[in-house]
């Protein structure tokens, strides 16, 4: 086992921990305030979000592209509440747990035999985990950037519209604003949900890889 290949796979275990700590998730004894109700900002900007599109199929339960559309994005956000809730509830029981094998595990690796066992071919699934990282990275930045090509579109041409398109279909308990501040800060509210089910999904397919 040769030194790059142990630091190789120690950093891509750290990989959920970023991730994690992106979404307020990871527990930190000295953590601020701010960094704390991260998670319940999270679980309440999904909630709405997933209760809008629930809303919004309901009301137009007839179009069955609409249904399939919204239900699978409605479904990822109720998945990310529940993940979100998970974690904010044992996340201090994880740390302990994290800590209490990651010395098992530096022992483990200390054997050639065992070492050499699961190390094999770890540059293959840093690899797929990066470029399904990429993938929804970028995939997830082009969703978020379509209203935003639309109104650039539309501005640019000159185009009259009543309503700028929102991020989702959704029908909140509140109305929808047209335009202004009012879109903007709604356009905002909805991002921060795309990037926690970004988040999420990145941790559940890095999760998923490491497991293998």
């Amino acid at each position: 086992m040769s030194q790059s290949e142990k630091n190789d796979y120690i950093k891509f275990r750290s990989l959920p921990k970023s991730f994690m700590t992106i979404c307020g998730l990871w527990y930190y004894e000295n953590s601020s305030l701010f960094y704390r109700i991260i998670p319940y900002k999270q679980i309440a900007i999904c909630a709405t979000i997933a209760f809008g599109m629930l809303k919004y199929i309901y009301e137009n339960h007839s179009n069955l592209a609409i249904v399939i559309k919204c239900l699978s994005l409605a479904t990822g956000y109720l998945f990310v509440i529940f993940k979100v809730m998970c974690f904010t509830l044992n996340k201090e029981d994880l740390n302990n747990l994290q800590k209490a094998l990651d010395p098992y595990l530096e022992e483990t690796l200390k054997g050639f035999k065992i070492s050499k066992f699961i190390l094999k071919n770890v540059s293959i699934f840093k690899y797929i985990t990066k470029v399904h990282t990429v993938i929804i990275i970028f995939t997830s930045l082009f969703y978020v950037c379509i209203p935003l090509f639309l109104i650039f579109y539309v501005n640019h041409h000159h185009i009259n519209v009543t309503h700028y398109p929102g991020l989702y279909q959704t029908s909140y308990l509140w109305a929808r604003p047209a335009k202004g501040l009012g879109y903007q800060i709604q356009y905002l509210f909805e991002v921060f949900g795309a990037y926690t089910l970004a988040a999420m999904l990145l941790k559940k397919s890095h999760d998923q890889i490491l497991k293998q």
